[in-house]
């Protein structure tokens, strides 16, 4: 995932802009990094679509990525 930017969704090929609170699902990401304090936020927005297919995960290296969500069987 490229910079994060939560002005619109961070669904892969999803351009729905985000207008106002209540509307898709946003994600923070605390982060330390060595030498920084306070630590850093990550944030990532997801629309109400791409919520329902898709989470972010902070991988090594303090990187966030979109990975498919998995279903659980009912």
């Amino acid at each position: 995932m490229a910079e994060l930017d939560i002005s619109k969704c961070a669904g892969p090929n999803c351009l729905q802009k985000w207008y106002r609170f209540g509307e898709g699902k946003l994600f923070s990401f605390h982060v330390r990094l060595p030498g920084l304090e306070p630590r850093i936020v990550k944030n990532v927005w997801l629309c109400e679509s791409c919520f329902l297919s898709w989470e972010p995960m902070m991988r090594e290296g303090n990187h966030v990525v979109l990975v498919p969500l998995q279903r659980k069987a009912v």
